[in-house]
C-alpha cells in the first residue's frame, strides 16, 4: 500500500473517531439537559413552557453536533480530494520519466 493509501486509511479511521466522539458528546449533553429538566418536573415546576424549552434544547443540541459531523465530514472530503491529486501527480509524474527514458533508450540505439 503507497504512503498516500496509508494516509487515507488513517484519515478514515481518524474521521471515525471523531464521528463516534461527537455522538458520545451529544449524548451525554441531551442527558445532562434531561437531568435538569427531570429535576424541574419532580419539583412540580415542569409547565407547558418548560417542555417546549426541553424540545427546543434538544433539537438545538442535536442541530449543533450536526454541524459538527459535516465539519468533519467535508474535512474529510477535501482531505481525500488532497490524497487522491497526490496519487493523480505520481501517477502522471510516474508516466512522464517513462516516456523520458524510453525516449532516451532510442535514441541512444
Amino acid at each position: 500500500m503507497s504512503i498516500v493509501g496509508k494516509l487515507e486509511v488513517v484519515k478514515d479511521m481518524i474521521q471515525s473517531t471523531v464521528n463516534q466522539g461527537v455522538k458520545t458528546a451529544e449524548d451525554i449533553h441531551i442527558a445532562i439537559g434531561d437531568i435538569a429538566f427531570e429535576v424541574l418536573e419532580q419539583q412540580g415546576r415542569f409547565d407547558e413552557e418548560a417542555k417546549a424549552l426541553r424540545e427546543q434544547h434538544t433539537a438545538l443540541v442535536k442541530t449543533i453536533y450536526g454541524k459538527i459531523r459535516e465539519v468533519n465530514d467535508t474535512v474529510g472530503e477535501f482531505a481525500s480530494d488532497i490524497f487522491e491529486n497526490i496519487e493523480d501527480s505520481e501517477v502522471i509524474l510516474k508516466n512522464m520519466a517513462d516516456k523520458e527514458t524510453k525516449e532516451k533508450t532510442q535514441s541512444d540505439s
